[in-house]
């Protein structure tokens, strides 16, 4: 396969400018093919009614025949095999290069979702050639003209894998990563009553990612902002419902949570009260396993709800019991994380030391295994000592 080079100016995501030239193909196409189902899947209190933007009510584009991209199965059999057998982003590129228009709309997605896969790892200067490669602008720009063809799960996939690659979907206001926003919104905002608990909480969690707070065109941040009450506003819906999984719950309070700590004044905190009151309810009902849920789930629903100013002390007391008995099952981020909802809600039972000194004692275990370099912990006989001001071992100190 001829190699194929080109130069991009994109942002590389700090703000400046940069152009690399992509890497010439460095392994050929898999010549085996076998089946493949391909794409990965990815990752409320009263929000008010919010209503589409303009922009999102306008028709979109007409979609062309030639953007439907192929139909038979025979080539999209051909087409997995070789998604699926691609071992690195050039060997995807070099898929793009020669089939760009027999792409469907699954085959856009695919090859997107497995980029992120294969480039979710890389250093930035690695990925950030995958982004200037001109094959990879030209599968966004196909992804801009099918997006209103694709389904909740292709959208929800997309938006997951713009955020695993960070693509400066908000630094510019030209060009084809300009485009790609708004065409997933439009699409978004049309089929938002179709996605189901885990496309509500993988787009969420993309926008926490992508960071709308940063975009360079004000238009664009209102209209991300809206989509975001929107997601959160269905997210509310299906917790009455009970049509929300655990781990759902726990990255759409999450993903609220970092959005409005990012930007304080948005007043995602405020919009989501009920979403995340509906939420904590669902958490501590008699029948919610925490066992099953696991210590992320459990932590980060609880830091995430304190973060976003609602205290439930009973979520909080199932919590810091469950953890309390289950110290071994939790890292050590994860009791912190706690510690501080607790803290903000002024809430402190005596099994707080116990989480305390489980941490200290871990830190403490992993700075003489080498697994924390930055440790400062000193167990002794009596209690834990701290040798520095770090907040975090602060946050600890109040508790001992």
């Amino acid at each position: 396969r001829s190699s194929r080079s080109s130069t991009i100016s994109i942002s590389n995501g700090n703000g400046t400018s940069a152009a690399a030239t992509a890497a010439p193909a460095r392994r050929s196409r898999a010549a085996t093919t076998r089946s493949s189902n391909g794409s990965a899947a990815v990752a409320a209190v009263a929000v008010p009614a919010v209503e589409p933007s303009p922009q999102q009510q306008q028709q979109p584009p007409e979609v062309s025949q030639a953007d439907v991209g192929s139909d038979d199965p025979d080539s999209d059999r051909e087409l997995q095999a070789e998604f699926h057998e691609s071992q690195c982003c050039q060997d995807v590129l070099d898929i793009i290069a020669d089939e760009l228009n027999r792409f469907s709309p699954f085959h856009t997605v695919t090859a997107l979702n497995r980029l992120a896969k294969l480039g979710r790892n890389l250093p930035w200067k690695e990925r950030s050639t995958v982004l200037k490669d001109t094959n990879f602008i030209l599968l966004l720009d196909r992804l801009v003209r099918q997006a209103p063809l694709l389904n909740p799960f292709q959208l929800a996939t997309s938006a997951y894998s713009c955020a695993v690659l960070q693509i400066p979907l908000y630094s510019l206001k030209t060009g084809t990563f300009s485009m790609l926003l708004p065409a997933l919104e439009a699409a978004t905002s049309a089929q938002l009553k179709q996605f189901n608990d885990r496309d509500v909480s993988s787009t969420l969690y993309a926008y926490a990612q992508l960071k709308p707070h940063t975009a360079v065109d004000p238009q664009q941040k209102q209209q991300s902002h809206s989509i975001v009450l929107q997601l959160a506003g269905h997210a509310q819906s299906l917790l009455m419902k009970k049509e929300m999984s655990g781990q759902s719950i726990s990255m759409v309070l999450w993903s609220l949570a970092t959005l409005h700590s990012n930007s304080p004044s948005s007043g995602i905190a405020t919009s989501s009260s009920g979403v995340v009151a509906a939420a904590a309810q669902q958490l501590i009902q008699s029948d919610v396993s925490y066992d099953q849920l696991g210590s992320q789930v459990v932590a980060n629903s609880i830091w995430a709800a304190a973060k976003l100013g609602h205290s439930d002390l009973q979520l909080l007391q199932n919590g810091c019991d469950w953890m309390a008995r289950n110290p071994q099952k939790c890292r050590v981020q994860e009791v912190l994380n706690v510690l501080w909802a607790a803290g903000a809600a002024r809430y402190r039972p005596k099994l707080l030391a116990t989480l305390a000194k489980h941490i200290a004692g871990q830190s403490k275990v992993r700075w003489q295994e080498g697994g924390d370099t930055a440790c400062c912990w000193d167990v002794g006989a009596q209690s834990p000592q701290c040798h520095c001001d770090r907040p975090a071992c602060m946050m600890i100190i109040q508790f001992l």
